[in-house]
């Protein structure tokens, strides 16, 4: 099977932008699809011209069996105009849910491709009905399939390797201690009391300890990372944008002055001044390197206005990292609330309309009572209740170990209909379907 794919969105190198779809690529490649990639690895919108003459020659000059184009009109456009093959065409989020509405022409573009397309993949059910209510779409040619993750990858790192040297005790306290083959480095405790300790191999079984705190797996990746390693630790993935909730998130860490916020992704301007003293802003980190970030910490937060199926979120549960996120999108098919994660609604006053989802900033502070203007007042506290209920939430899960364990373990085992092997092979499914 030859496949032209085309993605105005596509990593260059171990970027983010796009990384959902190069994993999808690869796996496909891997399950013996011969894949051609005409893709756009720039954010930079002059690049679409480069983008369009690439695609036009191999659409007129090369041969396929199959078209899959992602992101709508903005990647199908040339297959449009020279569709000689089947074409399937994957919509992501703001192709189905934004753009439309953007202006006539993009919703008669929109419309002109999923009338034009053999099939079309929508990654989640929201988006599905918006094509088919809102754009016209044949629900019978619209297949949900979100976008995988590879679980391999994304896991929940092990313990290995132990190693202790230059042991320094001071009034300890051993009943039932037998060790084989243990080795310990830089390794100080006062005040131990162990009793029933068991250690073969460097497995420890049936360990009970009073007054020692150890620093595990988490806190030396944390180190590692230069993050603190001791302090509670709730992570935000994505662009710092309006849409992605941002604000939100600097309000909650405001409330939270122990909790460290870690932020990763490039931030728009009007997010990049106000940033709460416990918040660290990362920037744009290597996709390689996200499985380490999330092992590192406790919480996963995520409170969008707007979703198609996040893969950061596919990404985090795979790790074995609680959620709490919106119920934007296609988060609730990912999110069974108190069982794997926990799902908060956004309210009419933190909502707002798709068309200014990517400029509108809501203000870091909510502003003071006033009694000249009841109507502005009564959201401001609506909102600032609101922000009190997100932020009780956090506190409570991180004051659980147990909760959060068992969100771990159902989190791993609810990613598994997310493998990117089972996506890739809905995804062959579809192929075999419109040849």
């Amino acid at each position: 099977m030859r496949v032209l794919i085309l993605s105005n969105m596509y990593p260059k190198e171990d970027s983010y932008f796009g990384s959902f779809v190069k994993e999808q690529v690869i796996n496909l490649e891997k399950n013996g699809v011969q894949i051609t990639k005409v893709v756009k690895t720039s954010e930079n919108k002059f690049s679409y011209l480069s983008f369009f003459l690439r695609s036009l020659y191999h659409l007129l000059l090369k041969d396929y069996e199959l078209v899959h184009a992602h992101y709508g009109f903005h990647s199908a456009l040339s297959a449009l105009i020279f569709k000689r093959t089947p074409l399937v065409v994957t919509y992501h989020r703001g192709d189905a849910l934004e753009e439309p509405q953007r202006n006539p022409i993009y919703h008669w573009l929109q419309c002109l491709t999923i009338k034009k397309a053999s099939h079309l993949v929508a990654v989640s059910q929201e988006i599905k009905n918006a094509l088919v209510s809102k754009l016209n779409a044949d629900e019978n040619k619209v297949s949900v399939i979100s976008c995988g993750v590879n679980t391999e990858v994304f896991k929940p790192y092990e313990k290995k390797g132990l190693k202790v040297q230059e042991l320094k005790v001071q009034g300890l306290k051993v009943q039932g201690l037998k060790v084989q083959g243990l080795k310990v480095q830089g390794l100080k405790v006062q005040g131990l009391k162990v009793q029933e300790l068991k250690v073969q191999g460097l497995k420890v079984q049936e360990l009970k300890v009073q007054g020692l705190k150890v620093q595990g797996l988490k806190g030396s990746i944390r180190k590692e990372l230069g993050l603190p390693e001791h302090k509670p630790i709730v992570l935000f993935p994505g662009h710092l944008s309006y849409r992605k909730g941002i604000d939100i998130v600097y309000q909650c860490a405001s409330l939270l002055p122990d909790v460290i916020f870690v932020l990763i992704g490039k931030a728009t301007p009007d997010f990049q001044t106000s940033i709460p003293n416990n918040c660290i802003l990362v920037g744009p980190v290597p996709h390689s390197e996200i499985p380490k970030w999330l092992n590192a910490t406790d919480i996963f937060f995520l409170p969008s206005r707007s979703e198609g199926t996040p893969v950061s979120l596919l990404e985090a549960l795979a790790c074995g990292v609680p959620a709490i996120t919106s119920s934007a999108g296609g988060i609730p098919d990912v999110i069974k609330n108190g069982e794997n994660g926990i799902l908060i609604s956004i309210p009419l006053s933190l909502q707002a309309s798709p068309l200014s989802l990517r400029t509108t900033p809501l203000p870091l502070r909510v502003p003071p009572l006033s009694l000249q203007t009841p109507l502005l007042s009564l959201r401001a506290s609506a909102k600032q209740s609101h922000i009190d209920l997100i932020t009780n939430k956090i506190t409570e899960l991180l004051k659980s170990r147990e909760k959060r364990e068992l969100m771990s373990k159902k989190a791993r085992e609810s990613i598994k209909r997310f493998d990117q092997q089972e996506i890739t092979d809905r995804i062959k499914e579809v192929y075999k379907k419109v040849l």
